[in-house]
């Protein structure tokens, strides 16, 4: 069957044609010359980088942040007391915290007003 061509009746001229005037066939793939790479297959390369390239980013961000939530913070926070300064409490919170430390009700730490 060498030589021998034989078209569907819908199309064949029109895609015999084509065959001969870019030097390409569509369905055997045996030709191949002057071929030009086509925007829509590099615009998909570069959608699928793209896509896993985020996916990258996705995983890497997640570590981070489960890093963070479960790094040692250097204190321990059931230990941690919170102090509402209101009215007078401001003014004497030196007096207050000294005496509260002196009766080892608190241990000394830093101050954060």
């Amino acid at each position: 069957m060498m030589g021998r061509r034989s078209y569907a009746a819908g199309g064949g001229r029109e895609k015999r044609l084509l065959e001969q005037s870019t030097g390409l066939h569509s369905a055997s793939g045996a030709k191949v010359m002057n071929a030009v790479v086509a925007p829509r297959k590099v615009l998909v390369v570069v959608q699928f980088t793209t896509a896993i390239a985020f996916i990258i980013c996705t995983l890497v961000v997640y570590q981070q942040l489960l890093f963070v939530q479960h790094r040692d913070t250097g204190y321990d926070k059931s230990n941690l007391a919170y102090v509402y300064i209101k009215g007078d409490i401001a003014r004497n919170y030196p007096i207050i915290r000294r005496e509260l430390v002196d009766k080892g009700l608190i241990t000394p730490g830093p101050i954060h007003l």
